[in-house]
């Protein structure tokens, strides 16, 4: 699931489907892979419709952390290192994006960069 899932939701069985997709997928995996220590990344944010995606990104990430504490997975909450949260409001730091807000600068590769580095250094036991 990405950005563009987000983005594109339309009903409330879209979001249904998304979350169904990642129960099965986690399932497949904990099945194949009994082991495995898996970890799920939060969607990052981005601007489209801007506050809508954004609070609507939030919202899944939400449910993702959720999701993920059911699963006995590691939520790496990426998304609150893109933002900036104002009293009612999120915004992009804009100092982590290209021009049009939608994809990383190199500042911004370099945070992303160095969070997924964090994780694979702190490996779950």
């Amino acid at each position: 699931c990405g950005g563009n899932d987000i983005q594109n939701l339309h009903t409330d069985s879209d979001i249904d489907n998304t979350y169904k997709d990642y129960e099965s997928l986690v399932k497949l995996i904990q099945a194949v892979f009994p082991v495995a220590k898996v970890n799920i990344v939060s969607l990052i944010p981005r601007c489209l419709t801007y506050e809508t995606h954004i609070d609507n990104m939030h919202e899944f990430n939400e449910w993702l952390s959720n999701f993920c504490d059911k699963y006995l997975l590691r939520f790496v909450n990426i998304f609150t290192h893109f933002i900036i949260k104002y009293p009612h409001i999120w915004r992009l730091n804009d100092t982590l994006f290209n021009g049009r807000r939608i994809h990383f600068n190199e500042t911004g590769n370099s945070v992303l960069a160095k969070v997924l580095i964090g994780v694979s250094n702190n490996p779950r036991v």
